[in-house]
């Protein structure tokens, strides 16, 4: 009977508690109005200018790198460079940077040569300016802390690739 009499109490408070929606699905992404002069075309031709770039210069090793400091390098506005990248590359700034940032320190630290480098040493070579944000992003980019990857880089696989995309 006691039994009885607790499922009874137990189950009239569960259906007092509210209920939890589910979440609305995100309405689809409307087309930008400001396209800051760029065709499909020239927005392109952009996206491979910054792409060989940042795949000759390394520009992303450097911790003070900023969206302004490469627009300047590739002669375009700010809001140009962010354009393409968020249209072109379905990216931001900052992801695209952490990228290749996360790209180089799983290159470094797969190298035989590179094990006696502290991960510290290395997540800073390849651009991060501190610690606690290059083990944030590695993480969130690749499913493992730079020490669990470095242990055995082909171990898993990637949760979603070196590339971030937008929070």
């Amino acid at each position: 009977y006691s039994a009885l009499l607790y499922w009874v109490a137990f189950t009239g408070f569960v259906h007092t508690l509210p209920r939890r929606e589910p979440p609305a699905p995100k309405p689809p992404r409307p087309e930008r109005a400001e396209t800051y002069g760029l065709t499909p075309e020239a927005a392109a031709e952009h996206v491979g200018t910054l792409e060989s770039v940042m795949k000759e210069e390394r520009l992303y090793l450097n911790p003070a790198l900023t969206l302004g400091a490469l627009a300047d390098r590739l002669r375009l506005s700010d809001k140009e460079v962010s354009y393409v990248l968020n249209e072109s590359l379905g990216t931001g700034y900052t992801d695209y940077v952490n990228g290749l940032r996360v790209e180089e320190a799983q290159r470094l630290l797969a190298l035989p040569e590179r094990e006696d480098d502290s991960v510290l040493q290395i997540g800073l070579e390849a651009g991060f300016a501190s610690k606690a944000t290059f083990n944030r992003v590695f993480k969130r980019a690749t499913g493992r802390t730079p020490t669990q990857y470095r242990k055995a880089p082909d171990a898993a696989p990637e949760a979603s690739g070196a590339r971030l995309r937008s929070v």
